[in-house]
């Protein structure tokens, strides 16, 4: 993913705002994402030097660990980041109270919300 250096600020802009809301620090959310914890500091390196350094692949990681979409990180749709933000909030309230519930850390709640899309068939709107 070729960028401008604005570009890749406004990318870097839009992380940075995303970790903020998920309650992750860099380190985490690039563990989280791709398994290793330097691939935010990586692309931030990587634009100072003046190389590109955000790859969509990493972005597609980062995307469900920041609770939003790669649409959004790459374009900033508000559409798409009002409704994540909404989602964004209720989970984290969600991990609070678990975390309250049995003493332990905000950080050792995870939540794995996994949607399957019902199948449907032609011309019946409940798949029956």
């Amino acid at each position: 993913m070729r960028q401008s250096p604005e570009v890749a600020k406004a990318v870097l802009l839009r992380i940075e705002e995303r970790l903020a809301l998920v309650g992750l620090n860099e380190w985490e959310a690039s563990r989280r994402a791709v398994g290793h914890k330097y691939a935010i500091s990586n692309m931030r390196r990587a634009l100072k030097a003046g190389r590109s350094g955000i790859t969509l692949r990493t972005l597609e990681a980062l995307a469900p660990v920041l609770h939003t979409t790669t649409g959004w990180l790459v374009e900033g749709d508000e559409r798409i980041e009002d409704f994540s933000s909404s989602v964004s909030e209720i989970l984290l309230e969600a991990r609070r109270r678990i975390a309250e519930f049995y003493d332990v850390s905000v950080d050792e709640v995870q939540l794995d919300l996994t949607v399957s899309p019902k199948r449907r068939t032609r011309g019946s709107p409940s798949g029956e």
